[in-house]
């Protein structure tokens, strides 16, 4: 459920860190638990919106076990490529690419010519996907066990909306 929360942020242009909570506990809870301080130190820990989705690939794909074969490696670039796709800057895609296919041991060539399929079919099915990269700020996004409906996620992604428009 997230990723569409993550996919929004990362198409408006944000520079996203994510911050996650231990399993079970909502911010308020982490908040109460271990003081300002503690709050603080989780969020100057927050990681890179890509070594996030690298982390989560790894954990969902099971990319660190022994039985780590191709399919799972390629599956992995498959869930993280939808995102570096949406990214508005070449550059920094371009970046992202590079960088998947060093931490994946893939083909760069082969991991950007899927990134740039991935970018045309978005230009043609939404126009306005492009954000304005020289409209860039930083947010820092926790993350506990999501417990979001699909209506949840619709309604909170139209208020983030209305919010970097403000």
């Amino acid at each position: 459920m997230y990723e569409l929360l993550v996919d929004l942020l990362v198409e408006t242009g944000l520079q996203v860190h994510v911050a996650q909570l231990p399993d079970g506990v909502d911010p308020d809870e982490y908040l109460c638990a271990h003081g300002q301080r503690g709050f603080e130190r989780l969020v100057s820990d927050a990681v890179t919106i890509f070594d996030f989705l690298v982390e989560t690939a790894h954990r969902r794909y099971a990319l660190q076990s022994r039985s780590r074969n191709t399919e799972d490696t390629v599956a992995a670039a498959q869930f993280i490529l939808p995102t570096i796709a949406k990214v508005p800057n070449a550059m920094l895609r371009s970046e992202y690419v590079r960088m998947l296919a060093e931490r994946l041991h893939l083909d760069e060539e082969a991991l950007g010519f899927s990134a740039l399929e991935l970018v045309k079919r978005l230009q043609d099915s939404s126009p306005g996907i492009h954000a304005n990269p020289s409209r860039v700020s930083e947010w820092v996004v926790l993350f506990g066990p999501m417990c979001l409906k699909e209506s949840e996620a619709e309604i909170v992604g139209k208020r983030v909306r209305e919010l970097l428009k403000g």
